[in-house]
C-alpha cells in the first residue's frame, strides 16, 4: 500500500491489520508489534475517522514496509521432521512475557537413528498486554497458560500421527512462575490460583524448565 499517500485512520490501521492470515503464528512477534500499535491508537483516543498525527503515521508506515519485506523476502518450510527413520522427536515450548506484551512458541526435535538433528518452529501465539497494568509476573503466568493451551491444541493435531505422545518440556524464564505452577493453587491469590489450575490440568506430563532470561 502506499501509505505516505493514504489517509491513515484507525479505521484503516485495524482492517489492514485484521487481513493478516497467520494460523500457526509463525510471523507472531511481527503481527504482535501491529497489534501494539492499534492498542496505542486507542490510548489516544483517537476516533474511528480520525487522520493519525504525524508520529502515528511515520510508525504505521515503517510497520507496513517491514511486513512487506517479511512476505516478500522469507519463506518458512513446513515440513519439520527429517527424512529417514526416526529415533526421537520432542516437544519443547517457550513461555515469555514483557510489560508490552506476552508470548508462546512450540518447536519440534527431531533425530534420526543416525544421529542427524533438527529443531524447527511450529507454532507460536501472541496476546497484547492488557491496557490496564499487570505486574511482570502474571503475565510471564498468562504466557504460561498461553503455552498450555497451545499445547493442548498441538496434542489434538497429533494425536492421530506418528508425533503422538512425544516427550514435552517447556521454559520459562520466570522463576516465580515456575514456582507458582509447581505448588498447590490454593496457596494463592485467585488469580494466580485459576491459571495455576489450568496449567496443571494441561502440562500435567509435561517437564517445566527455568530458562535464563539471556
Amino acid at each position: 500500500h502506499k501509505t505516505e499517500k493514504t489517509k491513515i485512520t484507525k479505521r484503516l490501521v485495524v482492517s489492514q491489520v485484521a487481513r493478516i492470515f497467520d494460523p500457526l503464528g509463525l510471523v507472531g512477534p511481527v503481527v504482535c508489534k501491529a497489534k501494539m500499535f492499534i492498542q496505542k491508537l486507542w490510548k489516544a483516543n483517537l476516533q474511528w475517522d480520525d487522520l493519525l498525527p504525524n508520529v502515528l503515521k511515520g510508525q504505521w508506515c515503517g510497520i507496513c514496509l517491514n511486513l512487506g519485506c517479511l512476505f516478500r523476502q522469507y519463506q518458512i518450510p513446513r515440513f519439520v521432521l527429517l527424512p529417514g527413520e526416526i529415533k526421537e522427536m520432542q516437544i519443547h515450548g517457550f513461555a515469555d512475557a514483557s510489560m508490552d506484551a506476552y508470548g508462546a512458541c512450540i518447536y519440534i526435535r527431531c533425530e534420526t537413528v543416525t544421529g542427524v538433528i533438527s529443531t524447527k518452529l511450529l507454532c507460536s501465539k501472541s496476546r497484547v498486554a492488557p491496557l490496564k497494568s499487570i505486574s511482570l509476573p502474571r503475565l510471564e503466568l498468562c504466557a504460561a497458560l498461553l503455552l498450555a493451551n497451545l499445547l493442548v491444541m498441538i496434542r489434538k493435531a497429533l494425536e492421530n500421527t506418528k508425533c503422538a505422545n512425544l516427550k514435552e518440556f517447556l521454559y520459562s524464564d520466570s522463576k516465580i512462575t515456575l514456582a507458582w505452577i509447581a505448588a498447590s493453587p490454593h496457596k494463592w491469590v485467585t488469580f494466580v490460583a485459576n491459571r495455576v489450575t489450568k496449567i496443571q490440568n494441561h502440562t500435567g506430563s509435561s517437564i517445566w524448565l527455568h530458562v535464563p532470561s539471556e
